[in-house]
Parts: structure tokens; sequence; C-alpha cells
């Protein structure tokens, strides 16, 4: 990993998300980018609530300031930068053009007053951006904002055979610690229900679950031996039956306390990011941070994406 970008509005909200970068850069030796968008509609007097800056004016001082005290408190190249124009544009369009491994941000403040990091903005920057997505949660309202780092001790990668899925865990693989993090590879089966006609309609078919579990569970018990080969890390497989997907990710990343949540996210066009959707719900939960990716990794051919993820070399 050679460069992971914070987009900061401003706002301690914002902040939020440098520890992690941070401690992501420590441990990869990844330079580090601060990015500062001035809106081309700025939210309506936000520049006077008592946690923002205090005017574009500022901007470039606050993020050069920003950068300065990492420098001076951390052992890392840092570097910063301000653009004009929509702030999710403008983020997708710099990891693109700077070859960014990672962009790091907080996903939404709980008063829906920031503009610049609310979670329309993330959401657009997921949708939109072929770059590894980490998103952290600020506190509940009520709850005192501290400055928490995210370590990938227990990660989450789940499944689906997508391309996505398969790039959110190469991305997870490359935030772990190599023989340090439990990776917990999880997918999901809905169970098969009984043909519409005859006697047992709408019940569920428990052979029939129980065949495509058992099917899953090979594939997956196979991909978790070649990353674990491949990686040092122990590597769990599990397969859950639950007709709510979402439901059964969460069930599953609450039993092993995972620290982080990777999965592949299917944007769509202009749309909200997927709302009701699998990604969309866990992120509404707020319980987990997530390492979202909408698309194989730009760095990688989309045939050789599989044969990495099982540890084969592409001829």
């Amino acid at each position: 990993m050679k460069t992971i970008l914070v987009p900061l509005d401003g706002t301690i909200f914002g902040e939020q998300a440098l520890p992690t970068a941070v401690s992501l850069a420590r441990r990869t030796g990844a330079t580090l980018e601060l990015m500062l968008v001035n809106e081309t509609n700025p939210g309506a007097g936000l520049e006077r609530w008592p946690w923002a800056i205090s005017s574009a004016d500022t901007h470039t001082d606050y993020i050069a300031e920003q950068a300065r005290r990492l420098r001076h408190t951390t052992d890392l190249v840092v570097e910063y930068s301000v653009a004009n124009g929509r702030s999710a544009d403008q983020i997708c369009r710099y990891a693109d053009a700077h070859d960014v491994d990672l962009i790091v941000m907080t996903s939404r403040c709980p008063t829906g007053l920031a503009r610049v990091l609310g979670g329309s903005v993330a959401d657009a920057v997921v949708r939109h951006s072929r770059t590894p997505v980490l998103l952290t949660h600020p506190p509940p309202p009520g709850r005192r904002i501290r400055h928490v780092t995210i370590r990938p001790d227990r990660v989450l990668v789940a499944l689906d055979g997508s391309d996505e899925a398969l790039a959110a865990l190469e991305s997870a693989i490359a935030i772990a610690d190599r023989g340090a993090t439990e990776i917990h590879l999880v997918e999901i089966v809905r169970p098969v229900k009984q043909p519409i006609r005859g006697p047992g309609r709408g019940r569920l078919d428990t052979h029939a679950t129980a065949r495509l579990m058992d099917g899953a569970n090979t594939q997956l018990e196979a991909l978790a031996s070649a990353i674990a080969d491949r990686t040092g890390c122990d590597v769990f497989p599990h397969v859950h039956a639950d007709v709510d997907v979402a439901h059964g990710i969460r069930h599953v990343a609450r039993g092993f306390n995972v620290s982080l949540i990777a999965m592949g996210s299917h944007g769509r066009g202009a749309s909200r990011l997927l709302v009701g959707s699998v990604v969309e719900r866990l992120l509404r939960d707020g319980r987990f941070p997530m390492l979202l990716v909408r698309a194989p990794n730009k760095r990688l051919h989309d045939d050789d994406v599989h044969s990495r993820a099982v540890g084969v070399d592409h001829v």
C-alpha cells in the first residue's frame, strides 16, 4: 500500500478517520494524503457552527496545520491538497488520478448538519470510487467524541461469488497483519422453500438447504485454506442460513466480535447508495466499520481477481 487518502471537512467528526488512517499508514509504510474540498454550494450557515472551520478562506490553513501536526507526531510522510467543486466528485477524481490505494473517511455525522462528510457524500464516494473505501462511524448523539483507532484484529469478509466481493477480500488482505489478523469468511445461504404447489408448499426444504450449505462450505473451506497459506493468518469459513442477508452477516459479525466488515458494494449509477440493500442496512446499523469495494481493484486485470483470491498464479 502506497497512498492513503483522508478527506476532511474541518469538523471534529471528519477527523475521527485520522487515527485509523495513521495506524494503517504506519503498518504499511504508506503516504498519508489529507484532502479538503471547497464545496461549490456549501451548506447554509455550516461555517458558523462551533465545530467547523470559520470560512472557505481558512481551508488551506486548516489542512496545512493538520498535516504539520501529523508530521510532528508521527514518522509518516503527510501531504495535503485543497480542491474546489463537489466533494464526492473531487475525492473520487483525486483517488483515480493519484493511484490511491485506500480512502479512509467518516461515514456520517449524527446531527446531519455537516454537509461535506455527511452520509450523502460518503455514499457517493462508495458508489462511484474504484478505490476501496474504509468508513468509520462517529459516536451516537450524546456520546463523547473519542479518537478511536480501528485495528484489523478480526476482519469479516462477506462473500457472494461476485467480483466485488473477491476484490473486497483482496483489500482486506492488504490491510491485515500477516500472521496476526483473524480473517472470517462468511457466505449467507438463503433457505430453500418447497414448491408453491403441493402439500408442503411454502415450507422450508431442509434437505435442499443443507445441500446448498454443504456445497458453499466446501468451496469456502478451500478458499480459507488458500488464503491462510498465502497470508499466514488464521482464516475461518462460516456458512450461515438466513432469509435476511444483512441480518445473517450482522449475526456472524457479532458472534465473533469482529473489528471490521469488508464487502463489495454494487453501485447503481446516480441512485443513492443501495437504498434498502445489505450494505446500506449495515451502514445504518453503525456498529461495525466497513471496508467497501465497488469494483475489482483497478490495478488488477479482471481475470486476475479470482486467481489471486484463491492463491493461484495467473499465466
